[in-house]
């Protein structure tokens, strides 16, 4: 049975599908996203480098929970605070999501995204410490070694690790 319920944002499904993790952590982890998510998940063309494809009927039903956000989740966000007006859509989502819900923070709740607006946007809600890298979720579900290292940068730990502390530190706003 699965663990600890983890938000992830559209940059993650991309990244542990192009790795090929995205199975290990589900079966880790209750993994949940919002529809924004799955949307912008299979979006792209094909035919530009790098583009992964993300099945969308697979990750669909790999899901533990897939959220629906109305436009008023969304406003009732922005409105209450400002620093969420900025972010991606998908993120946007998730944040309108957690918020309307008011599970965060929470120790049996994560998040992760390595967008740097929704890490600073986490800082100013008080959620920032229930952000994770999705290079901790692959390592805690096992994923071995040389599909760890294809992380991009931004889906590191250390690179994380090194954001919280600018924020926290006031060198990023």
């Amino acid at each position: 049975m699965p663990g600890k319920r983890v938000f992830v944002d559209t940059n993650v499904i991309i990244e542990a599908h192009r790795v090929g993790c995205w199975n290990a952590i589900c079966g880790s982890y209750s993994i949940e996203t919002v529809e924004e998510c799955v949307e912008e998940s299979s979006r792209g063309n094909p035919e530009e480098p790098g583009y992964v494809h993300v099945p969308t009927d697979e990750l669909r039903q790999s899901l533990a929970q897939l959220h629906q956000v109305t436009k008023q989740e969304i406003a009732t966000l922005i409105l209450s605070h400002s620093v969420c007006y900025v972010l991606d859509d998908g993120e946007k989502h998730i944040f309108a999501r957690l918020y309307a819900d008011q599970i965060l923070p929470s120790p049996g709740i994560m998040v992760s995204t390595p967008d740097k607006a929704a890490i600073v946007a986490a800082h100013k809600l008080g959620w920032l410490d229930s952000w994770v890298s999705l290079d901790i979720l692959a390592r805690q579900a096992g994923v071995g070694k040389a599909a760890l290292r294809q992380f991009r940068m931004q889906h590191q730990d250390t690179w994380l690790s090194n954001a919280k502390t600018k924020i926290l530190l006031g060198v990023l706003p």
